[in-house]
């Protein structure tokens, strides 16, 4: 029902030429070990991502990105954060520039 509400938000964006990508960020240590618990990829992050109709990047699947370690487990530096945005800038770009299906996730 959640996917079904946000794809229908996604066509209204459309039909205004607005595009949505949507970033799973990085997380580490026992923030990640409790996402990973709570939330296991494979029953929330990856149906997310094969039903909605937009991009979904998940920051682990991309080499560029995965090279960031949150060190308390959810906030990075503010020296990682300029090189992440950066990064996550490029992947934007590629992920935008594609013709692929609208459910494609990365």
């Amino acid at each position: 029902a959640l996917i079904a509400r946000l794809n229908a938000a996604l066509g209204k964006l459309r039909s205004h030429d607005a595009r949505a990508v949507f970033v799973s960020m990085p997380t580490a240590g026992a923030m990640a070990e409790t996402e990973n618990r709570l939330f296991p990829r494979e029953e929330y992050w990856d149906v997310f991502a094969k039903g909605i109709e937009a991009p979904a990047v998940n920051c682990r699947d991309e080499a560029d990105l995965a090279k960031f370690v949150p060190p308390d487990g959810s906030h990075l530096t503010s020296g990682q954060a300029v090189e992440f945005s950066h990064a996550l800038g490029r992947v934007l770009v590629t992920v935008l520039s594609e013709k692929a299906e609208p459910s494609a996730s990365r």
